[in-house]
């Protein structure tokens, strides 16, 4: 796991993956 923990760390993001899903769903289910 330590490589996806250094790829968000590059990133300077906590976990991109999940937080991209909850906008898709959140931007579908809102008006």
């Amino acid at each position: 796991v330590q490589d996806l923990t250094q790829i968000h760390s590059e990133m300077n993001m906590p976990v991109p993956d999940p937080v991209l899903l909850t906008n898709s769903h959140d931007g579908l289910d809102a008006p």
